[in-house]
């Protein structure tokens, strides 16, 4: 190698090195496009997401976690071993605690969407019985919020807001904080009793919903508790929680 070569391999380096320093101490890429491609056994083609995630946090609710595309699998395959059913395209009402950017709830929304396009029959469609499912993605960042509503709004999903009936086939959005006092008292935009679903990801760790336990009050026990009372037949799962062990507590 010539010392002309060294020095050019030498100076890229510390070039690279540099701006990657640069980046990390002043925040230069703050956004980036997190792009999935989902698959299930009742599309006939995979769904493409491009969501706007945070390079870094703050706020942590706004980056790409793979528990969000874990829980997207699981929602729409199911899983036997839990005996969880996947998230029907009508009928259903679907509540996620802890949406980030709206990796579940947005892509949910598109593929129950795909399917419901591909349905044969009129009169299934219109029926009442039928309605299209609702999805309501919860958090307790309204910085997360206000991507995760951008995020859908640019895949051409109608986003209902606070104060606001979710029609259904559409995505709301709204903060809430499942680990507060009585919080199942106040689910915004949908009642506990019409839901079906409730699905988290990585939603029970230190900073999130940690209060698991009766040590720690246990407000989120009691608000899956809450939710259970109110709907009997309610199918939850949380992926990939930090808390393996945690079971939801029915009556």
């Amino acid at each position: 190698m010539s010392h002309r070569t060294a020095i050019a391999s030498y100076l890229g380096v510390g070039t690279a090195f540099a701006l990657y320093t640069l980046d990390e101490v002043l925040d230069l890429r703050q956004w980036r496009v997190a792009c999935h491609r989902v698959s299930a056994p009742n599309l006939k083609s995979p769904v493409a997401l491009s969501l706007s995630a945070r390079t870094r946090p703050p706020p942590i609710g706004a980056m790409d976690w793979p528990a969000g595309r874990v829980l997207l699998q699981l929602a729409l395959e199911g899983d036997g071993t839990t005996a969880l059913s996947p998230i029907p395209a009508r009928g259903a009402t679907v509540l996620e605690i802890g949406s980030g950017i709206g990796t579940a709830a947005i892509g949910l929304a598109l593929a129950l969407q795909a399917e419901r396009a591909e349905e044969h029959g009129a009169a299934e469609a219109s029926s009442a019985s039928s309605a299209p499912t609702a999805i309501v993605a919860t958090d307790i960042c309204s910085d997360s919020l206000a991507n995760l509503a951008a995020n859908a709004l640019s895949h051409g999903l109608r986003v209902a807001g606070e104060g606001e009936q979710p029609p259904d086939g559409s995505i709301g959005v709204a903060r809430w904080d499942a680990s507060a006092a009585d919080a199942a008292r106040s689910l915004p935009l949908v009642a506990p009793s019409r839901l079906t679903h409730v699905l988290g990801a990585d939603v029970v760790y230190s900073g999130g919903a940690a209060g698991v336990g009766e040590e720690c009050g246990g407000e989120f026990v009691a608000t899956l508790r809450a939710l259970l009372e109110a709907q009997p037949q309610l199918q939850a799962d949380d992926a990939a929680s930090a808390r393996p062990s945690l079971r939801l507590p029915r009556a």
